[in-house]
């Protein structure tokens, strides 16, 4: 597992090789320090972590960036005035997963791809809330876990009011299949994620509510057998709780898959009637 090491004060960036991050420290205090995540051309990640905390960040190049607090200390600076005494927080950054972020691109212009009305954004703002509540009360996930698909379905609630429907729902394939994979969420886990979503936007078109069972069983490996791929790495945050994460990842491309599952769905004409 790759991994790298920096050390940052108050007021302070440091650049990480690990994803290319922008790591800030606005206030660093004897216990906790204010944390800003970022990259040139991304949103950026706000956290306030205290030793043993972590934020995940995914990258398109290095996947999956675990970034923790190992150590506050009070050390001593020094200057033209004299030592000045400081808190510098140590983090430990490590690829968690090398699989990078999947990016829809399909684009169509029929009918059925129109953009949502006002009042259909509130609504799917307000469905996907409701999902994200509902899997941070029933599926058994850790705070970076539930931080992480927390991120995704404001990215998906976002995406919403410049893309079409049918656009919208090529991505949220993507955005939550990459969320299962990638955050090494358990079969029981993803199952609560699918139903969560699937009830929540049961308005949004009968078909998604079809196109979920189909998404749980490539995801946990169940129906038709995913490629395969050799880039197969046990996870060093997740592996040991969920065994789930070391056998996704060796039956399972991400993007080939999901194309593969997309391409049926379209051909049976299930995601929109």
């Amino acid at each position: 597992m790759k991994q790298e090491t920096l050390t940052i004060t108050a007021n302070r960036s440091k650049h990480t090789t690990l994803g290319r991050l922008v790591v800030s420290a606005p206030h660093v205090g004897n216990s906790s320090v204010d944390m800003v995540v970022g990259r040139i051309g991304f949103p950026s990640v706000e956290r306030t972590l205290h030793v043993g905390w972590t934020v995940l960040y995914e990258t398109p190049d290095d996947g999956l960036i675990e970034l923790r607090v190992v150590r506050i200390q009070f050390i001593a600076v020094g200057s033209l005035l004299g030592n000045q005494f400081v808190n510098e927080a140590t983090v430990l950054v490590s690829q968690v997963s090398p699989h990078g972020g999947l990016v829809a691109g399909f684009t169509t212009e029929d009918a059925s791809n129109a953009p949502f009305e006002p009042q259909e954004l509130d609504r799917l703002r307000h469905s996907l809330e409701q999902t994200r509540q509902t899997v941070a009360q029933s599926a058994d996930l850790t705070s970076a876990q539930i931080d992480f698909v927390t991120r995704k379905l404001e990215e998906m609630a976002q995406a919403a009011s410049r893309l079409g429907r049918k656009d919208w729902l090529n991505l949220a394939v993507g955005t939550l299949t990459n969320v299962v994979v990638t955050a090494a969420l358990s079969s029981d886990a993803a199952r609560c994620l699918f139903q969560a979503v699937g009830s929540a936007l049961s308005w949004l078109s009968a078909g998604t509510l079809k196109l979920l069972p189909c998404l749980t069983s490539v995801v946990s490996g169940e129906g038709d057998t995913p490629p395969t791929g050799d880039s197969a790495q046990p996870n060093a945050v997740f592996g040991d709780k969920n065994k789930f994460a070391e056998s996704m990842r060796s039956k399972l491309d991400i993007g080939s898959a999901v194309i593969k599952l997309l391409n049926k769905l379209w051909r049976h004409k299930w995601l929109l009637k």
